[in-house]
C-alpha cells in the first residue's frame, strides 16, 4: 500500500497536469505583482497628498489679501461723545478678493462707514475708532484684520495705522 504521491513518474491523477500547474504558478505571480502595484499606488497617492498640501500652503502665502490702515485724524481736541477718536481708511491692496472682513483693536469700538461684501484691489472703507473707556490717548496701537478668500482660507493681519 504505497502512496502514489511520491511515485515516479508523477501521476496526473495525483499531481494534475502541466497546464493546471502553470495556471497556479501564473496566478501566484500575478497576485504578487498586483499587490506590489497597489502598494506602489498607495505611495504615489501619499506623495501627491503631500505635494497638494505644499502647493496649497504656497498659494495661501502668495495670494493672501493684504490691507493698509491709514489714519486721517488722531487729535482728541474738542472731541465729544459723537465724534470718533480716530478716523482710519482701510485699503485693500493686491489679489485675491477678500470676504468677511472684520477689524478689531483693543480698547476701541469700531464702526464702518459704508459696507462692502467683497473687497477687491484698491477698494477702501472708512472706519471710525471710538475709545471704549473715553480715556485712550494712545497714538500707537495694533488693529487686527481678519478675512477669508473665496476658497474658504482664513487670514489674519496685524496692522498699526500710519498717519497720512
Amino acid at each position: 500500500m504505497g502512496s502514489d504521491l511520491f511515485s515516479f513518474p508523477f501521476q496526473a491523477s495525483v499531481w494534475g497536469t502541466v497546464a493546471e500547474w502553470t495556471t497556479v504558478i501564473a496566478t501566484a505571480v500575478g497576485l504578487f505583482y498586483i499587490i506590489k502595484t497597489f502598494n506602489s499606488q498607495v505611495e504615489v497617492q501619499q506623495s501627491q497628498i503631500a505635494l497638494l498640501q505644499i502647493e496649497t500652503d504656497k498659494f495661501v502665502d502668495e495670494k493672501k489679501p493684504s490691507f493698509v490702515l491709514s489714519e486721517f485724524d488722531f487729535s482728541r481736541e474738542n472731541i465729544d461723545s459723537e465724534n470718533p477718536d480716530i478716523m482710519v481708511e482701510l485699503r485693500k491692496i493686491g489679489q485675491p478678493d477678500a470676504l468677511d472682513i472684520k477689524v478689531s483693536a483693543p480698547k476701541y469700538r469700531i464702526e464702518n462707514v459704508g459696507e462692502m461684501n467683497v473687497y477687491r484691489e484698491h477698494d477702501n472703507l472708512m472706519l471710525l475708532f471710538y475709545s471704549v473707556d473715553g480715556q485712550s490717548t494712545t497714538k500707537s496701537f495694533h488693529a487686527f484684520i481678519t478675512s477669508r478668500d473665496r476658497y474658504g482660507n482664513r487670514y489674519r493681519q496685524v496692522s498699526t495705522p500710519g498717519l497720512i
